[in-house]
């Protein structure tokens, strides 16, 4: 919308679009794209303690782990003791069981050794996914990758204002 005439004209000098990433070219709605468990470890057990912890957190990758969790008919137990770490994750208890769900810092803070899956977990971040680790009483059990799709419309517009000589610039 513009409120004159004269902004409708400057338009024209307009050589670069800023987008805003999420809801504009994704869809908005974070989704659980790979659950990797560590060495002897169950891949839906890792899910299951990652959601019921998760459960009680705000964030908004919080909800893509319970949705799949629920989507494997998974059976989430209430955390205790849950505890928000702010910038790095969660922590609270499962079945007895001490968690901490979070960035790779909250497990280097916390001298738990994730660097078995350091791999795949750099791979997911490459392409777009946050990672988030699990431990369970000190132990490392695995790593779970959220993303939130790009929508089908998105490659297209891009391309399209590019054509049109616009530089595109993504904010996140």
């Amino acid at each position: 919308m513009f409120k004159n005439a004269v902004a409708l004209e400057e338009a024209a000098k307009i050589d670069t679009v800023v987008l805003d990433k999420t809801g504009t070219l994704t869809r908005g709605e974070p989704e659980v794209v790979e659950v990797v468990a560590a060495v002897g470890i169950d891949e839906d057990e890792l899910l299951r303690l990652m959601a019921a912890v998760e459960r009680q957190s705000e964030h908004p990758l919080a909800e893509a782990l319970v949705t799949e969790a629920r989507t494997r008919s998974l059976v989430l137990v209430a955390a205790e003791d849950f505890d928000s770490v702010t910038g790095a994750g969660v922590r609270g208890t499962v079945a007895g069981r001490a968690l901490l769900l979070g960035n790779l810092a909250l497990m280097t803070d916390n001298n738990i050794k994730a660097e078995t899956l350091a791999a795949e977990a750099d791979g997911l971040r490459n392409d777009g996914a946050s990672v988030m680790f699990l431990a369970a009483d000190g132990a490392f059990l695995g790593l779970l990758a959220v993303a939130d799709p790009i929508k089908p419309s998105a490659g297209p517009t891009v391309a399209a204002l590019q054509a049109s000589g616009l530089r595109v610039v993504m904010a996140t």
